[in-house]
């Protein structure tokens, strides 16, 4: 059994006059993504070579997702971002292979709007060379 969390936005509208209020009503509006679930590489993993394959879950309501990789993992040095065009997999070439540490995390949109940032991964691209 699959349990699913609704996230909805809900807009409240409010028509007044001068003698108060004449209707209320609240409607919900949208319905978010839910958050994608990282798959591969997982968290800690030593992933040799110049090319990784990136994939997570798909995220119920997701249109498509933004993949985002970074050198530090308050993403402030962001090395990759892109959309995948809905996929749920990506696989990237270029990498270095001398011990680099990545980190990498998802987020999913839809016409509604984006859900919320999946966890943050990382791992290690090749043999780090120790001092």
């Amino acid at each position: 059994m699959k349990i699913s969390i609704y996230r909805k936005f809900w807009s409240v509208v409010v028509v007044l006059s001068a003698v108060g209020i004449l209707s209320f009503a609240a409607v919900a509006s949208a319905t978010l993504p839910d958050t994608p679930f990282l798959v591969s590489p997982y968290y800690g993993q030593n992933v040799g070579g110049t090319s990784v394959i990136f994939s997570w879950a798909a995220a119920n309501y997701a249109y498509d997702y933004y993949l985002e990789i970074a050198v530090d993992p308050w993403f402030n040095n962001v090395v990759y971002g892109d959309w995948t065009g809905g996929n749920t997999s990506v696989q990237l070439i270029g990498f270095p292979d001398v011990g680099t540490v990545y980190y990498w995390h998802v987020i999913a949109w839809n016409y509604e709007g984006f859900g919320y940032w999946s966890s943050t991964f990382y791992f290690v691209n090749g043999k780090r060379s120790r001092l």
